[in-house]
């Protein structure tokens, strides 16, 4: 009913697709330990500019931040995502209380919740309503759109949204 896809980072939707699995994990960790610097950089290349082509495709970025699991990757994605004036929500495994200070100056508070219950509640009053997110990139008109964001005007007609989900990393 939402129409919302969701863009998984370890499940890509392109026809070259990039092994983000445990196996691969496991080798790069592998790679890393013996100082094989050369090929480990190849791999990483590779599932980062993947990864951040989904934040390109996306219409709004759902992270998913456990604070106790060090992340890099994440933070890129976040952070390119507010560079291309996407919708980008924050959904803190230990509470907003929990939320890294840095984040709370890179969106607004309103943005930064403490469980997907609250996610899912945000994005249904946008749906259905003429509810206006917590964010000025976003405007509710039956559906997302975005009030200055080009990349929305220019898909003011599209149906449904693709949402890049930034899951908890693992290091």
């Amino acid at each position: 009913p939402l129409g919302i896809h969701i863009l998984d980072p370890y499940h890509k939707q392109f026809v070259q697709k990039v092994d983000e699995g445990d196996e691969k994990r496991t080798l790069l960790k592998t790679l890393r330990t013996t100082g094989q610097y050369e090929e480990l950089a190849k791999y990483c290349k590779e599932f980062r500019v993947f990864d951040l082509a989904c934040v390109d495709k996306s219409d709004c970025v759902v992270w998913y931040l456990d604070t106790t699991v060090p992340t890099i990757g994440s933070v890129e994605e976040f952070a390119w995502a507010i560079r291309l004036k996407r919708p980008a929500y924050v959904i803190v495994k230990q509470g907003k209380e929990e939320c890294p200070l840095w984040i709370f100056g890179m969106i607004k508070h309103n943005y930064i919740l403490s469980s997907l219950d609250e996610f899912v509640a945000e994005i249904k009053a946008i749906d259905s309503s003429n509810h206006v997110a917590n964010c000025s990139r976003v405007k509710n008109k039956g559906k997302f759109k975005a009030e200055y964001d080009t990349h929305w005007e220019e898909e003011k007609d599209k149906k449904d949204r693709d949402f890049y989900i930034i899951p908890p990393s693992e290091q």
